[in-house]
């Protein structure tokens, strides 16, 4: 008793493709995977659609994209001097402030790199200025003022070590322990700090 294909995978056979000649051979062997197949015949189809708005979205998205800009801060600037450079508003980000972080303001370093997230327009949207290990200055756009608020810099230190019996060279050993080809320059590194 030979099986006849139902319309969708007749129409599905009409293409000629090797996907076609291949569900055409399944179904003639008699796996019953007809309603499988149709299903996976409309997912190929959905997915088709899908990938092409997927893409759409994705470069529409890309254009109307925000932008890091990482900066280093220059030697002798104050905190007063950048606010008027970016034409930040100075009363609500630095006069208004109270004395403890008009103080921190003081605290910047030169030769720290602090990140500046523009939109598509080029305007500010967030300044992030870190003082110390500790403590950073976030700057934001709320509505059309912008706000200023201190808060901790969050960071994980991960500290990894591993022992091995040293065979030969202490290179090579390194080389096939941890699989890197570069761990003869952290081990250099290390044996010049002693």
């Amino acid at each position: 008793m030979s099986l006849q294909p139902p319309k969708a995978i007749k129409k599905l056979f009409k293409k000629k493709s090797v996907t076609s000649f291949i569900y055409m051979r399944l179904y003639q062997t008699n796996l019953r995977l007809s309603k499988n197949l149709i299903m996976f015949y409309n997912f190929y189809n959905r997915l088709s659609f899908l990938t092409r708005i997927l893409l759409f979205l994705f470069f529409i998205t890309n254009l109307f994209s925000s932008e890091v800009e990482r900066h280093r801060w220059p030697n002798g600037e104050t905190f007063l001097v950048f606010l008027e450079k970016n034409s930040l508003p100075i009363r609500p980000l630095y006069y208004n402030l109270d004395k403890d972080d008009q103080r921190l303001t003081e605290e910047m370093r030169s030769g720290m790199h602090y990140q500046v997230l523009l939109d598509a327009n080029k305007t500010i949207e967030q300044i992030l200025l870190p003082l110390n290990d500790e403590l950073q200055i976030h700057i934001y756009k709320n509505a059309d003022t912008y706000k200023f608020e201190a808060i901790p810099i969050i960071s994980t230190t991960k500290v990894e070590s591993f022992a091995t019996k040293i065979v030969s060279s202490p290179n090579y050993t390194i080389m096939k322990e941890t699989g890197s080809k570069n761990s003869h320059k952290f081990l250099q590194q290390t044996l010049e700090t002693l």
